[in-house]
């Protein structure tokens, strides 16, 4: 095996940055089930040690600490509540209750919804976080802005939105555009110059097609 000449976070950078590193970077995503297959087939119990093993250049996500109001269990800070969904051979957690379901006009959000407020977290502790693995690459806070959407309003609602109710989806998409800005805004300020990337990302396509027209995605998602 060719002798590697980079870090992890080294690696990253080197790509992102379109450099030749010295091997191809590696992430790791995985289910709980996955994970838990892994350790025993590796007689390894922490996915930590599972990444050194197999040299993956784990990306460390960096996320300020929730301090705001109580939670009841199994809801997010947005109001919708989750419940774990067998498939067979696991679980995924599936939303619920959508708490802006019920709203036909941004006038009914404002009177009866409380969006979460970014100071709602603790950024004091983000410094922490990257402590003993200065060498791996960083990403704060990440969004997938529509899929909260669709989270607050249910999949079917959200996307008959998208025809039927445009001035709504900006009103809400623009909150929580501005919401998760100010709460990468605030990460950065934290520690400078030390993270590698910001990720925000949407499904923006099935396995034969877009799941949203061009038009939509130019107007509603890219402007944020």
């Amino acid at each position: 095996m060719k002798k590697e000449t980079m870090t992890p976070k080294e690696r990253w950078e080197a790509v992102l940055s379109r450099k030749q590193p010295d091997r191809m970077p590696f992430d790791w995503w995985g289910t709980v089930e996955v994970e838990e297959k892994i350790k025993t087939h590796l007689g390894i119990g922490d996915m930590w040690d599972i990444y050194l093993k197999l040299k993956i250049d784990r990306l460390i996500t960096i996320e300020p600490d929730y301090i705001g109001p109580e939670l009841a269990p199994g809801t997010d800070w947005f109001g919708c509540r989750f419940l774990g969904i067998p498939y067979g051979k696991g679980e995924y957690e599936e939303c619920v209750h959508h708490p802006l379901a019920q709203y036909e006009s941004i006038e009914e959000i404002e009177e009866n919804y409380t969006w979460p407020d970014p100071d709602w977290f603790d950024y004091t502790t983000i410094p922490d976080k990257i402590k003993g693995k200065e060498d791996y690459p960083a990403r704060g806070p990440s969004s997938e802005p529509f899929y909260i959407y669709k989270y607050l309003r249910g999949d079917e609602q959200a996307f008959m939105d998208l025809i039927l109710n445009p001035e709504l989806v900006e009103y809400i998409l623009e909150h929580l555009f501005d919401y998760e800005y100010t709460r990468i805004e605030r990460t950065l300020e934290k520690i400078p110059g030390k993270l590698t990337c910001n990720m925000v990302a949407e499904d923006l396509g099935s396995q034969t097609s877009l799941m949203y027209s061009l038009e939509h995605i130019e107007k509603f998602f890219s402007p944020g």
